[in-house]
C-alpha cells in the first residue's frame, strides 16, 4: 500500500498544488501559509510550498491538510470543489476493505470531480 499512497502524495504535490499556486497566486498563498498557527506535529511552511524540493510524504500530507482552507477566501468555488473531489478520491482509496458504500462514495467523488474538471483547463492551471 505503500507504494500507490506515495504516489497520490506525489501527484497531488506536483499537480493540485501547482494548480493552486497558479490560481490563487503564489504569494497570497505564501501568505496564507505564513500566518498559519503553528501546530505541535505539523509542519509550518513559513516560506510558502512554491520553493519546496524533495520533500518527504508527511510534508505532502501535512500540505493536504491545509490547503482547501487557505485557498478557499481567493479561489474561484468551482476550483475548490474540484480540489476538494480529488483529495476525496485520493483519501477513499486508500481503504483497505472497500465496500459497497465506499465504491458509492469514490463514484460521487469522481463524478463530481468530473462535473468541475474544465475550471483547471479554462482557468490556466
Amino acid at each position: 500500500m505503500s507504494e500507490p499512497l506515495h504516489h497520490w502524495h506525489k501527484k497531488f504535490f506536483n499537480h493540485n498544488c501547482q494548480w493552486c499556486l497558479t490560481i490563487v497566486g503564489t504569494s497570497e498563498l505564501k501568505l496564507q501559509f505564513l500566518i498559519l498557527q503553528p501546530i505541535t506535529g505539523y509542519h509550518h511552511f513559513t516560506g510558502g510550498i512554491s520553493k519546496l524540493k524533495q520533500v518527504t510524504g508527511r510534508v505532502h500530507c501535512d500540505i493536504q491538510h491545509y490547503i482547501v482552507s487557505l485557498i478557499s477566501s481567493a479561489a474561484p468555488h468551482c476550483f475548490i470543489i474540484e480540489i476538494c473531489a480529488l483529495m476525496d478520491v485520493q483519501h477513499l482509496m486508500q481503504s483497505p476493505t472497500p465496500d459497497d458504500n465506499l465504491l458509492a462514495s469514490i463514484d460521487q467523488a469522481l463524478s463530481t470531480l468530473h462535473a468541475h474538471k474544465d475550471i483547471i483547463m479554462t482557468s490556466g492551471a
